[in-house]
């Protein structure tokens, strides 16, 4: 039968981006060494036509259950798409490197860690999450999610 993990997430882009970022999917797609799974994966994005939230702003979200293994396909893809946006707030003042969010998977891994996919600065970084014993192995709440925090040291994945 299998392990299964679920991802859900979202990355804030620009109107302008639009068209970039399916490119991005798309060529994710032809690299893929399963194109048809990777196809079925890039059928799952979702884009936000009107304003979102409450300063607006443009959304593409992906969920989606697949087999623990086959989460490379939707990670390929966040990179891919994390590489076409432009960077918010890409250098501080002091010219430090800058750490807007401008997006966050979390892989809920069946038999394992609960991970988080965070995108700053076209880059992605991986994390595993601490989920509070106070969450219900069968639920999630939103209060477990921690607060983004600038970027992790280290490589990106």
């Amino acid at each position: 039968m299998g392990m299964y993990s679920q991802v859900r997430g979202w990355i804030n882009y620009r109107p302008a981006e639009k068209e970039a970022i399916r490119s991005a999917i798309a060529a994710a797609v032809e690299q893929a060494e399963n194109t048809e799974y990777a196809e079925a994966v890039a059928s799952d994005w979702r884009f936000i036509e009107e304003p979102f939230g409450m300063y607006g702003g443009d959304y593409a979200f992906w969920a989606g259950y697949m087999r623990n293994g086959n989460t490379r396909f939707v990670l390929d893809q966040v990179k891919a798409v994390a590489a076409a946006v432009i960077p918010d707030n890409a250098e501080l003042p002091d010219g430090r490197p800058g750490h807007a969010l401008q997006g966050s998977f979390v892989i809920d891994v069946e038999g394992g860690p609960r991970l988080e996919w965070r995108v700053f600065n076209r880059e992605v970084y991986e994390r595993e999450l601490e989920v509070p014993t106070w969450v219900d192995a069968e639920g999630w709440d939103i209060r477990s999610s921690p607060p983004p925090g600038p970027p992790p040291p280290g490589p990106a994945v």
